[in-house]
C-alpha cells in the first residue's frame, strides 16, 4: 500500500484493490481514485475526476472492488477501518481521536489528519507498527512522539516489513 498527499488535508491511498482519496479538497488536476472518503458531508472543493468515484461520508459497511472497511462513529466524526492489503488499518482525524478514546481502535497503520493536537497517550492507544501523519499539525505532533520519525512524500506499507518498533511518517 502506498500513501501520498494529495492537498493540505488530503491524501491518496493506493493499495492492489483499490485507491482511495481522503478529504482531497483543492486537489490540482485529475485524479484517478475509485472512493472518496470524508470526515463530514461535504462535497465542495473536490477535485476532477477520471472516472466518478464512490463518495463515502459516514458510517456504515462499505465495499468496492472486492475492498471491505467501515466507517464508525457519528456523521460528523467518522472513522474508516478496513483490512487494506492485508494490514489492518485506521483513517481519523486527530480531532476525533482527541474527543475520545473510545474512538481509537488498535491497528497495525494509523493514518491521521493532524487537524488538532495529540498527546503521545492518545497516539500510542492506537498500539500501531506505523502511524502516517500530515496536517497543520503532523510536525509537532511527531515531535511529541519522538521516535523514529521519518519525514517523506510518500510512504510504503507492507504486511510482511511492518516495523516492529512504532515508526511514525511525515508526509510533507
Amino acid at each position: 500500500m502506498e500513501i501520498s498527499k494529495l492537498s493540505q488535508k488530503g491524501i491518496k491511498v493506493k493499495s492492489k484493490l483499490i485507491t482511495l482519496a481522503v478529504t482531497p479538497f483543492n486537489a490540482k488536476g485529475k485524479v484517478a481514485i475509485d472512493c472518496v472518503l470524508l470526515y463530514t458531508k461535504n462535497e465542495n472543493n473536490l477535485p476532477t475526476f477520471e472516472t466518478q468515484p464512490l463518495i463515502v461520508d459516514g458510517p456504515g459497511e462499505y465495499e468496492i472492488k472486492g475492498a471491505k472497511f467501515s466507517g464508525v462513529g457519528k456523521k460528523e466524526n467518522t472513522v474508516y477501518l478496513g483490512k487494506l492489503d492485508g494490514i489492518d488499518t485506521v483513517i481519523m482525524q486527530a480531532s476525533t481521536a482527541q474527543k475520545g478514546k473510545e474512538m481509537i481502535h488498535e491497528c497495525q497503520l494509523a493514518i491521521l489528519e493532524a487537524d488538532a493536537e495529540l498527546d503521545e497517550s492518545t497516539i500510542t492507544a492506537f498500539s500501531a507498527s506505523a502511524i502516517v501523519l500530515y496536517g497543520e499539525f503532523a510536525e509537532s505532533i511527531s515531535k511529541k512522539i519522538g521516535k523514529n520519525v521519518i519525514t517523506s512524500s510518500k510512504y510504503q506499507a507492507l504486511k510482511d516489513k511492518l516495523p516492529t518498533d512504532t515508526e511514525v511518517i511525515l508526509l510533507e
